[in-house]
This record gives C-alpha cells, structure tokens and sequence, in this order.
C-alpha cells in the first residue's frame, strides 16, 4: 500500500543550511565572552561571537568584489 505524502521533501540544500544554523548557534554559544578589539582611534569590546560574524561578512563582501570574473 502506498503512503500518503504531503507533496513536501527535504532537499540537500535544506539540510545543509540547517546543520548550519545548529552549527552556528553551537558557536555563539560557545564564543560568548567578551574581547577587546583596538581600533585606529578607540577601543570596545564585543562579543567574540560577533567578531568572527563580522570578519566573515567582510570577507564575504570582499570575495564577492575582488572575486575572479565569471564571464570567460
């Protein structure tokens, strides 16, 4: 006999971007103290979760700008 389904399926891409999101929670959770960042002209202090976000979201940018040109 055949099951009913509801017409939904996970796809690869699915799972990927939630082992992610577990991945990720796990890391600010873990990454949670605080650290001192020196700037050109002052100090602060943020969360080491958000200054590993931050570096890769600026390397991100950065890769996406300086990346290699798709049209060859």
């Amino acid at each position: 006999m055949a099951e009913a389904t509801s017409g939904r399926s996970i796809s690869a891409k699915q799972i990927v971007v939630a082992v992610l999101v577990v991945v990720l929670v796990i890391l600010a959770i873990v990454n949670a103290d605080k650290v001192k960042i020196d700037l050109v002209f002052t100090t602060v202090t943020a969360p080491l979760f958000l200054v590993i976000v931050g570096s890769a979201l600026i390397g991100w940018v950065v890769g996406r700008f300086m990346g290699r040109n798709r049209s060859d």
